[in-house]
């Protein structure tokens, strides 16, 4: 019988300590590539390229001008660490402006999916230019083990095949009543790992560039970063992990900055993106000081019930059952000078933006709508009335026109002129959109008040605001698209299938 040979007792000793270190300088086991690619905040000559892995590793960024990387423009080195949830990204410059590049990431024989971004063409380039947005995306797995929405509008959005993708807020449900409440930077990791589970939002993410900033359920509903009411604050810590996760799984740039979520970014010669954010410097709401005594919820209605509205806005007050003045300690609240959304700084830097570009269009990515919407007003610019009327004066001030408001969190699809107040000449245009897997507006005031509370809501925007079109009951997303011959902005507001449900043409002014 033939026996194996026998290794030396020292060699034997030793072989468990070498085999691991010589298979970590071969390549070692593959590395996972967990949660796909992503891109965004592209510049004229660059972007921020995204991925996460299952270890710590250092990993090469290929971009090239094809998809088949027989053209690498950039090789980079960048470190995947567990500190970082094993998410890494990396702000890569010197690429041709205005042109489609390709991008992978790889350790070794092991390979990325490849993802595609266009850089931004030149500010002085008459380029057209198009774009998607929407938000309000849970994809929390329920106790049943399905996601309850299906994320469908994401494969429409990606078939406009855009320039890029404006994702406005609530990117995940920290607080879902779906699933387990995320309170530690873990548990927001989770929420964020689960979201980048769903196919179509990988897909999406890794077909164009994104430019994201959070919303409320980033970290808990209506929570406001500077809070003073207790009833609406997050403590430190929370605010800190969820913005930290945030930062982590969204291909955003500025980490030494991470403060700073609020930017902007030209594309070409017609088109200025403004991001706001709308969360991290915001004093507490007003809802508790418009709560009259012994009543469950503040006044439905505040803004009706202010001295010198029409006796037919009154009107609408007496039909939902409420009196026809509205508290005067609400009022004040609502109309406080110190009661901030944006904070001085980032108020100032709006300013600053809409005064000095000179692109022909000026997008506003706008956490929660600024338009007249009337009911329960107080996570929206309205319950923060002072500053909504100081910017909206800015914007007439101005005189430049074509400022657009796009706009989430409503989980409605409407599009309107935006004024100061009811008897005021429009000074911008608001599109609002969304969810992207939530129900709809529709469906939760039917929920939630009955039936027929939703013919109310839709008297009353008819009355008050005035939209050109309302849509409740559909997932959705916008698509503009600025034609630089025609001088136009089209703005499309689409459902799940891809079919229009409201349009505004903007002329250039």
């Amino acid at each position: 019988m033939q026996t194996r040979p026998r290794l030396p007792l020292r060699l034997a000793l030793v072989l468990p300590f070498v085999l691991p270190l010589l298979a970590a300088c071969s390549g070692g086991e593959p590395v996972v590539f967990t949660h796909g690619v992503a891109s965004g905040d592209a510049l004229p000559d660059g972007a921020v390229l995204w991925t996460r892995i299952d270890r710590e590793a250092e990993l090469t960024v290929e971009v090239a001008t094809d998809p088949g990387f027989t053209d690498v423009n950039l090789e980079e080195k960048v470190r995947a660490e567990e500190a970082r949830d094993f998410t890494t990204k990396i702000e890569v410059s010197g690429l041709e402006t205005g042109r489609p590049y390709y991008y992978r990431f790889r350790k070794g024989d092991d390979v990325s999916p490849v993802g595609t971004f266009r850089t931004a063409p030149e500010p002085d380039n008459p380029e057209g230019v198009s774009f998607v947005f929407s938000g309000d995306s849970d994809g929390t797995v329920g106790e049943d083990g399905a996601r309850p929405f299906d994320f469908q509008v994401l494969d429409a959005m990606r078939r406009e095949e855009a320039d890029f993708f404006l994702y406005i807020g609530d990117t995940i449900y920290a607080d879902s009543t779906l699933g387990p409440r995320a309170l530690s930077l873990e548990a927001y990791r989770a929420k964020h790992k689960t979201n980048r589970e769903v196919d179509r939002l990988r897909e999406l993410l890794a077909s164009t560039a994104s430019y994201a900033i959070w919303g409320d359920r980033d970290v808990q509903d209506d929570f406001a970063g500077e809070a003073a009411n207790a009833e609406q604050s997050v403590s430190a810590e929370q605010f800190a992990a969820g913005l930290q996760a945030f930062r982590e799984y969204l291909p955003i740039g500025g980490d030494d900055r991470p403060e700073t979520l609020y930017r902007s970014f030209r594309w070409g010669q017609d088109v200025e993106i403004i991001i706001l954010d709308e969360r991290s410097f915001r004093v507490g709401g007003a809802a508790a000081a418009c709560t009259p005594a012994g009543a469950s919820a503040p006044d439905l209605l505040p803004a009706l019930g202010a001295p010198g509205v029409p006796d037919p806005y009154r009107n609408l007050r007496a039909s939902a059952g409420l009196p026809p003045n509205t508290e005067a300690a609400c009022l004040a609240a609502l109309n406080d000078p110190n009661r901030t959304m944006l904070g001085n700084q980032q108020l100032q830097a709006l300013f600053d933006v809409i005064q000095e570009s000179d692109a022909t269009f000026k997008f506003i990515v706008n956490e929660v709508p600024v338009s007249e919407l009337v009911t329960l007003p107080y996570d929206r610019w309205e319950g923060y009335r002072a500053e909504r009327d100081d910017l909206l004066r800015f914007i007439g001030n101005q005189g430049r026109g074509n400022i657009v408001f796009l706009s989430t969190d409503l989980h409605a699809s409407v599009i309107s002129d935006v004024r100061v107040n009811l008897a005021s000449l429009p000074v911008a245009v608001e599109a609002i959109t969304g969810p992207i897997a939530d129900r709809t507006l529709g469906d939760t005031i039917a929920e939630t008040q009955g039936e027929p509370a939703v013919g109310l809501f839709e008297q009353l925007l008819g009355q008050v605001t005035q939209p050109e079109c309302v849509e409740f009951d559909a997932s959705s997303y916008g698509l503009v698209e600025v034609d630089p011959d025609a001088r136009t902005a089209t703005i499309t507001l689409k459902d799940q299938d891809g079919r229009q449900l409201c349009q505004r043409v903007l002329p250039a002014q």
